[in-house]
């Protein structure tokens, strides 16, 4: 379980081509840090009708997250076993991956 999230919306555009992705992942002290812009790091271009394929209609989102490094499962868990919905993990691109609740 990841123990905590936040996005900041950002107003600019991603890179069409994915040269703008940003994702960023350190371990200190048993947790592992990750942090992206959210951008594709792969072509993203407006394919509808209406779109000329130059522009992306992606836009960057900064994430933060938070993961135990090695996680285990507890002999006596603490707190409410109770689901919650929340991203149990995060793609190298940035996109947060929920689990089955959410769908």
């Amino acid at each position: 379980r990841i123990e905590e999230y936040q996005t900041v919306p950002d107003d600019s555009s991603c890179d069409v081509n994915g040269h703008s992705t940003v994702y960023e992942e350190t371990v200190v002290d048993g947790v592992r840090h990750i942090g992206t812009n959210g951008c594709p790091n792969h072509f993203s271009g407006c394919q509808k009708p209406y779109c000329d394929g130059t522009g992306s209609e992606a836009a960057p989102t900064a994430s933060s997250y938070h993961i135990p490094a090695f996680p285990v499962l507890s002999p006596r868990p603490r707190g409410s076993l109770r689901c919650e919905v929340s991203p149990l993990g995060v793609a190298l691109n940035g996109v947060p991956i929920f689990g089955p609740a959410t769908s």
